[in-house]
């Protein structure tokens, strides 16, 4: 037995508004909608990001996404109007904050080092092995 993938849950409230706002993010309709009020997307590195509708835990998610060009993706989000509300740097890994609708909360990495292997990523997308 083992866990061979991961999938992170994002609770919203509605889902319909929610696969609109997370379709301009990603760039893209979701893969798969497995079952009602749930959508996936998949990524070329590996993981999932699944949307379901929960009223109680709606806003208190967190996810992060990893990113192979950080400021071209800032300068995509400031021109459809998404506020960033902060941004760090390390010698390891740059980082900037967002919120959907619903106030889930959205890392948005990439990596400065190929030591951070579950950022580093090749200029195809694929994850970098070190």
């Amino acid at each position: 037995m083992s866990i061979h993938n991961v999938l992170a849950g994002v609770a919203v409230l509605d889902l319909d508004r929610s696969l609109s706002w997370y379709g301009e993010l990603l760039g893209r309709e979701p893969d798969t909608r497995p079952m009602p009020g749930v959508a996936e997307w998949s990524f070329a590195g590996g993981g999932w990001v699944q949307l379901f509708e929960d009223h109680r835990r709606a806003g208190a998610s967190l996810l992060t996404l990893v990113e192979s060009d950080l400021a071209g993706r800032l300068n995509k989000l400031v021109e459809k109007q998404i506020r960033i509300e902060g941004q760090s740097e390390s010698d390891f890994v740059k980082t900037a904050q967002i919120r959907d609708p619903d106030g889930n909360r959205i890392v948005i990495a990439e990596a400065v080092s190929a030591a951070n292997k579950a950022a580093a990523m090749d200029e195809n997308g694929k994850a970098v092995a070190v």
